[in-house]
C-alpha cells in the first residue's frame, strides 16, 4: 500500500505513508500495546 489508514472504533486514529504509522505512538499503543 503507498498510503494507510489506522481506525480504531470506527474512528480514523493516523494515516499516512506505512513507514510513518507504523512507527506512530497512538497505534503502537493501541495495537500492540504498552
Amino acid at each position: 500500500a503507498d498510503y494507510v489508514y489506522v481506525m480504531d472504533r470506527g474512528k480514523v486514529i493516523a494515516e499516512g505513508l506505512p513507514d510513518e504509522v507504523a512507527n506512530n505512538p497512538k497505534v503502537i499503543e493501541i495495537y500492540i500495546g504498552e
